[in-house]
């Protein structure tokens, strides 16, 4: 019972851990971009009026920047409200016409995020069938148990089409070749494991492999999406800086001259 409890959350920690891993991350682009909209709205606007009128020729980068600031200024709210409503009737539309195994497999085609899904899964649906197979259940209630044990639809409907074919007569690794989603070699593996009787072991080694997979997925889509923010700052708060900054130069060295 405690080697179950401890395979049916080992999902749910891995993805917990990912998204905590991306909370810094996500609130410094949240910060960020509001600090932005915030310069845009109410210093830009009348730091552009005042450079227009002392006449002085704009800089490209301060002449995007106004142009930016006007975007937001006319069409800012506009845009926050159809991004809103475009999300809610994509959710809406999303849960109407497709089905939970679906939506779980477009989830997992976004990039980093998606592998980190899928792997930690795999890993649970690994251990689970392992611990079961371990207590001397058939293959296919095993497999029925295993799948359903997973907070994955997209892997709970894959495991109930494999518990069919093998019911059906056919080994576990042609099933899994049968399996639109079975990542590549597993098959393979189970196809040894089979041969050499000890299954368990097997399934017990792949989910440790695919619960490594999903760490170290989860710690580069860390890094990346971390480096990426700390960047995207960086060149925000600098580009901004320049742009306000350089027709001041400009101005000081009309006014001295």
């Amino acid at each position: 019972l405690a080697q179950y409890v401890r395979y049916r959350t080992l999902g749910d920690e891995l993805r917990r851990r990912f998204w905590l891993t991306l909370a810094y991350p996500i609130i410094l682009l949240v910060a960020m971009v509001s600090l932005i909209a915030f310069v845009m709205l109410a210093v830009v606007k009348s730091y552009e009026n005042v450079m227009r009128d002392f006449g002085i020729s704009l800089p490209t980068v301060t002449i995007v920047i106004f142009r930016i600031a006007d975007f937001i200024y006319d069409y800012g709210e506009l845009v926050l409200v159809n991004l809103a409503l475009a999300t809610v009737v994509s959710i809406v539309a999303c849960r109407i016409f497709l089905s939970a195994a679906d939506r779980r497999r477009l989830l997992m085609q976004i990039p980093l995020a998606g592998n980190v899904l899928r792997f930690s899964s795999l890993s649970e649906f690994c251990h689970l069938l392992g611990a079961l197979i371990d207590a001397r259940l058939p293959l296919p209630e095993a497999l029925e148990l295993a799948s359903q044990g997973v907070n994955d639809p997209a892997l709970t409907e894959s495991g109930t089409r494999m518990k069919v074919e093998i019911e059906r007569g056919l080994p576990l690794a042609t099933a899994l070749d049968r399996w639109p989603d079975c990542p590549p070699g597993l098959a393979e593996m189970f196809l040894w494991a089979e041969k050499h009787r000890n299954l368990a072991e097997s399934l017990h080694l792949a989910g440790d492999m695919y619960e490594a997979r999903s760490r170290s997925q989860a710690g580069f889509a860390s890094v990346m999406i971390g480096t990426l923010s700390l960047i995207l700052v960086v060149w925000g708060v600098g580009v901004t800086i320049a742009a306000l900054y350089l027709p001041m130069l400009n101005l000081i060295s009309k006014l001295s001259g």
